[in-house]
């Protein structure tokens, strides 16, 4: 084989294409890995792994404040924001060295550039051109920055950028009294928790009549409560006009759900309105890769793209933007890719969470539809709920009334991110209501919340 040619390119150094080069060097592979910007990707990097320490830190002072509660006197504690964003990045750096260590093999070529097809299986990386016997493309996704006017006029932020580019929220030098943040989904709400839990006024707009709208009502509704006050303001159904910057705050102008004109004012305009995949830069018109209205790459259940030997998996493919689902489909592909057994990627039961305060995480399908019926159980039934005093919180199992099997669940509550992981099991096993209520949680935990399900009438 020669030096340029590959048994395997993967393109896209983030969760998935790091998963690929570990596995495919195991199977000795001569293996090309393409990644401009850090290794681990925008998860480990400007994602998951930095936001998720960010709020570690944010859910411990909000636990210091009420320590009253526990017999425990804390005076005068004091946030240190530029110590919280110092730990994040140390640690972040720390993993990436891990995650670059890991990738030193004989049987792998690292390209510090970026990817562009000129042909079928061809790759220009920088000024080199390189073939794959297989390809696959995990490059991900970028911020969507809806056009606003104006809003190129002030430095807005984003979350989730290559290499922590300037405009990325996790750059913030100095803490914000106040926060408008364009989007009401998992993302804009994770990082409204953290301000908001460390003293910043937050206003969150959002184009749809609810925020999160992947939630149950019942559950959405527990979180609300909670967060919604005079320091934390929700406003749905708005229509955002113009941006503008006045003094030293920026002032976004909107028409509410009732039709009236109006307008709020912040330190910082944060932009949480999705994802959008990365895959206009690829040159994919040089190959066969079809692709949908939203750019993006279209594969079959084997996550095969429209070009034999091409692969896609992760954000690319648009289907489900977490890390975790990346890796596996990452795993998948390498096997269809070369293993003789080709394997379809399990959609059923691919758990999520939203690390809000309390976290909410859901599994499988959870629509209330005719032949559904639903299980609910409240946290404060648990005896851990009340020691830890955390006793709000719901779960709730869908499951169909004719076979009995389990559909999916949903839950708010301390916790949940971890909880939700016995029903995608259950899931997964294609288990009914009667083998979950089989089995034996250990007491006292929060996981006994599952004891006290009982079937919702209907009206």
């Amino acid at each position: 084989m020669k030096e340029d040619e590959f048994d395997l390119i993967i393109i896209g150094g983030g969760t998935a294409g790091v998963e690929i080069a570990f596995e495919s060097t195991k199977m000795q592979l001569k293996t090309a890995l393409v990644e401009p910007n850090f290794m681990g990707g925008i998860c480990l990097n400007t994602g998951c792994i930095p936001t998720k320490t960010l709020l570690f830190s944010s859910h411990l002072f909000s636990e210091i404040k009420r320590s009253d509660e526990f017999g425990i006197s804390v005076e005068n504690a004091q946030v240190n924001f530029s110590q919280i964003m110092k730990r994040a990045k140390s640690i972040v750096d720390g993993s990436r060295k891990g995650v670059e260590l890991g990738l030193n093999s004989q049987y792998l070529k690292i390209f510090k550039e970026h990817a562009v097809f000129t042909g079928l299986k061809k790759i220009k990386v920088g000024d080199k051109e390189i073939m794959g016997k297989k390809i696959i493309i995990a490059t991900g996704s970028k911020p969507h920055v809806p056009p606003i006017p104006g809003l190129q006029d002030i430095d807005y932020l984003v979350s989730g950028t290559p290499n922590s580019s300037k405009e990325d929220i996790l750059n913030l030098e100095k803490f914000p009294s106040s926060m408008i943040i364009i989007g009401g989904g998992y993302i804009g709400f994770e990082f409204a928790t953290f301000f908001s839990e460390l003293g910043c006024k937050i206003t969150i707009l959002e184009g749809m009549d609810k925020v999160l709208g992947v939630v149950d009502d019942e559950i959405r509704e527990v979180l609300l409560k909670k967060y919604v006050n005079n320091n934390f303001s929700i406003m749905t159904s708005v229509r955002i006009s113009k941006v503008s910057q006045e003094e030293s705050q920026e002032k976004v102008f909107f028409t509410d759900k009732d039709g009236k004109e109006n307008s709020v004012l912040g330190d910082i305009v944060f932009v949480a309105t999705g994802r959008i995949p990365s895959s206009f830069e690829l040159h994919l018109d040089k190959t066969k890769v079809e692709v949908d209205e939203r750019a993006a790459i279209k594969v079959n259940d084997n996550l095969e793209t429209s070009c034999k030997g091409i692969y896609a998996v992760g954000d690319i493919t648009g289907k489900f933007l977490f890390a975790h689902t990346a890796k596996r489909e990452g795993q998948i592909a390498l096997s269809n890719a070369f293993g003789k057994i080709k394997r379809k990627f399990n959609t059923n039961a691919i758990p999520w969470a939203a690390f809000v305060n309390p976290p909410i995480s859901g599994v499988g399908a959870t629509e209330n539809k005719s032949g559904t019926g639903i299980l609910k159980a409240h946290f404060s039934r648990a005896a851990r709920a009340g020691i830890i005093g955390e006793p709000e919180g719901i779960l709730k199992v869908w499951f169909d009334k004719k076979t009995k099997k389990i559909l999916g669940a949903q839950m708010i509550g301390a916790n949940s991110d971890d909880l939700i992981g016995e029903f995608s099991a259950l899931i997964n096993c294609g288990a009914t209501v009667a083998q979950l209520k089989e089995i034996i949680h250990i007491h006292p935990t929060l996981s006994e919340v599952a004891d006290s399900l009982v079937e919702e009438k209907e009206d």
